[in-house]
């Protein structure tokens, strides 16, 4: 049988965040950034009331906001280990305000899932709507025929099989613009979401190019996966050619109108003007009813900028 102090740690390595933050080079004497790894020291000689007092004086005084982010996690944990639930849901909030990792998101879920679900990367939102047509989703925003309703509607390699109350499902892409519009007919009215690609960065792209993988359904989800590739310039030394496949997921809640997940990117390659490659691989594992989904990352890089946020498990609450 293992003795106290070793079941201990071992319970802090299975934590699985012992932050790259705190594995930086020692701090200065001066410097209140070092009373976060201190304060971490302590907790692991679960030495409570040292440990909380250091990683406090850390959020207090520190400026560097990774350290910060990462003193908050700590707190939590210290404050779980001294029956302070409603302390630790606050430390571990506060740390997701700062850096939405999704091993601070577990942890808070064990704690509070509804305050972990409202920091979830994917959590869905209310599609805009109900319209009568794409021609007066058009006048809501003051677009031209040609801006709007001139987009090129996707065909998807096997066709939609629609199922009540949806009655249609169809993605439009702007190649000019660098995003789609998803939309979704339920009972003859006209829902919409706009889909940015991984380029889509506020001004025009050229070559874009649009593929719709398919419609699949996942119990009373839809999952939207398609593929698109093209180049983005802002200026003569500064642009990338990127390819992505992504999926957004549609869903029915009580409010009887359907919500979208925002467009999450499962695979990603970027070659910029140095001819530097990176790559992105995340693997989605459905529930069988289409309620959640597991995300793990395979493989990843720092431009793809949203592993700690995407990876892990995700409910999916439609409203």
């Amino acid at each position: 049988m293992l003795s106290t102090a070793r079941a201990y740690d071992l319970r802090m390595r299975r934590i699985g965040l012992l932050l790259v933050a705190l594995a930086a080079p020692a701090f200065a004497d001066d410097d209140p950034c070092g009373s976060a790894e201190l304060g971490w020291r302590a907790y692991r000689r679960h030495e409570l009331d040292k440990a909380e007092k250091l990683t406090r004086a850390a959020i207090a005084d520190c400026h560097r906001t990774e350290i910060v982010e990462a003193a908050q996690y700590n707190l939590g944990l210290i404050l779980e280990d001294r029956g302070d639930k409603r302390g630790a849901i606050e430390a571990y909030s506060e740390s997701l305000r700062n850096e939405n990792r999704a091993v601070v998101r577990d942890r808070l879920a064990k704690l509070d899932p509804s305050a972990a679900a409202s920091f979830d990367e994917l959590r869905p939102k209310p599609m805009e709507g109900p319209f009568a047509s794409m021609k007066a989703y058009c006048a809501r925003y003051q677009a031209s025929a040609s801006e709007c309703e001139g987009a090129t509607v996707l065909k998807p390699g096997t066709a939609f099989a629609a199922k009540a109350p949806i009655r249609n499902a169809a993605l439009s892409v702007f190649e000019q613009e660098g995003f789609g519009l998803l939309q979704i007919d339920v009972g003859g009215q006209l829902y919409v979401a706009e889909i940015p690609t991984f380029a889509n960065q506020g001004t025009p792209r050229t070559n874009a190019t649009w593929q719709l993988v398919g419609f699949v359904r996942h119990g009373a989800t839809i999952e939207v996966s398609y593929h698109v590739s093209g180049h983005w310039q802002r200026r003569p030394d500064e642009g990338f050619d990127w390819s992505e496949t992504a999926s957004v997921v549609v869903g029915i809640g009580a409010s009887k109108k359907p919500s979208a997940t925002p467009a999450y990117r499962f695979a990603l390659d970027v070659t910029d003007l140095d001819g530097t490659h990176t790559e992105a691989v995340r693997k989605p594992t459905w529930s069988k009813d289409g309620s959640a989904v597991d995300v793990a990352v395979v493989k990843d890089s720092k431009l793809a900028g949203d592993t700690e946020q995407i990876k892990g498990h995700h409910g999916l609450a439609f409203p």
